[in-house]
C-alpha cells in the first residue's frame, strides 16, 4: 500500500517523435515539466508522461520524454518527486486521456476516496483546443471522461477549466506551415461535434449544440483561405474546398444520413494535412537549440 498522500497529478501530453527523437514541440513540454520540478515542491506530485509508439517509430513518446527529463533533472531534485507514471499505449490526445485513466487506476498510487488535482503540460494551441471542446461539447470532453473513470474507481479528480492554471507552452513555429498547422487544429472542434452526432451522445437539441462548433469552423476556414491565398500554398488550395464542402453539407441538420462517410472524409483530410503541415515532420534538433 502506498504511504504517500498525493495531492497533484501533472500530465505531460505526448507529441509525435521524429526518428525516435523529440522535436522542438516535444522538448518544450519536457522543459516545462523540468521547470515545474525545479520551482515547486513535487513530493506529493505524480508526474505522468503520455504517448505510445506511433507509425514509423520504435519507441514510445512517453519513454523518450521521460528519458530526456531524467537526463536533465538536477541530481538534488531526483528524490523530490512523489511518483512517475508512463502511459505508453496511446497514439492520440483522446487515447492519452483514456489510457492515462487506466494507468492511474492500475498504479494504485491513490487510495479510494482520495482527491487529486490534475494539471496538464502541453503547447498553448493544444490545451486551448482541449478546453474549448470540453466547454462547448461537454458530452465529448476528455476531461469529463477522466473524472468519470476515476470516480468509478473511488477517486475524486479536480481539473481547473482555466488554462492559466495549467502549464501552457508557447508554440514557437511562426512560419507559414506553422500558422496553417495551428489554424487547421481548430477544426478539431467541428470534427468532435460530428463524432458526437454520429454516436448520438447529445441530449440537447442539435440546433443548440452546433452553433459554436460551426462558427469556429467557418471562422477558421476563412482565415485558412486568406492565408493560403496570400502564400499560394498549393496543397491547401486543393484541399480547403473539400473541407468547406463537408462543413456546409453537415451543417444542415436535416441531412445526417451520410454522417459516417462525411466524418470519415473530414477526419482523413485533417489527419493528412496535420502531418503534411507540421513544421517538425522532417527535423531533429539538439536540446538547447
Amino acid at each position: 500500500m502506498n504511504e504517500t498522500e498525493f495531492d497533484q497529478l501533472v500530465v505531460v501530453l505526448g507529441k509525435r517523435l521524429n526518428n525516435n527523437a523529440l522535436t522542438a514541440e516535444g522538448l518544450s513540454r519536457v522543459k516545462a515539466i523540468l521547470q515545474v520540478v525545479e520551482t515547486t515542491d513535487c513530493r506529493k506530485t505524480i508526474i505522468a508522461f503520455c504517448g505510445g509508439v506511433t507509425h514509423g517509430q520504435s519507441i514510445s513518446e512517453a519513454c523518450v520524454m521521460y528519458d530526456t527529463f531524467q537526463a536533465h533533472l538536477p541530481s538534488e531534485k531526483s528524490d523530490k518527486i512523489g511518483a512517475v507514471l508512463l502511459e505508453e499505449t496511446s497514439t492520440s490526445t483522446v487515447e492519452n486521456i483514456v489510457q492515462l485513466s487506466n494507468v492511474l487506476i492500475q498504479s494504485q498510487l491513490l487510495q479510494r476516496g482520495s482527491t487529486i488535482e490534475v494539471k496538464f503540460v502541453s503547447n498553448d494551441y493544444h490545451l486551448e483546443r482541449m478546453f474549448t471542446i470540453q466547454t462547448l461539447l461537454n458530452e465529448q470532453g476528455l476531461l469529463g471522461y477522466l473524472k468519470q473513470e476515476c470516480h468509478r474507481s473511488g477517486l475524486n479528480v479536480t481539473i481547473s477549466s482555466d488554462i492559466e492554471a495549467h502549464y501552457s507552452v508557447a508554440y514557437s513555429h511562426n512560419c507559414i506551415n506553422g500558422q496553417l498547422f495551428v489554424l487547421l487544429d481548430e477544426l478539431t472542434t467541428y470534427r468532435v461535434y460530428l463524432e458526437g452526432v454520429r454516436s448520438a451522445v447529445f441530449k440537447r437539441p442539435l440546433t443548440e449544440v452546433i452553433v459554436q462548433p460551426l462558427a469556429i469552423a467557418h471562422r477558421t476556414l476563412e482565415r485558412l483561405e486568406a492565408l493560403v491565398c496570400a502564400s499560394s500554398h498549393a496543397v491547401l488550395q486543393d484541399q480547403l474546398p473539400a473541407l468547406r464542402s463537408i462543413v456546409e453539407r453537415t451543417s444542415s441538420l436535416e441531412n445526417n444520413d451520410n454522417i459516417d462517410n462525411e466524418l470519415s472524409l473530414f477526419d482523413t483530410l485533417l489527419n493528412y494535412l496535420n502531418r503534411y503541415l507540421d513544421p517538425e515532420r522532417d527535423n531533429r534538433i539538439s536540446w538547447w537549440k
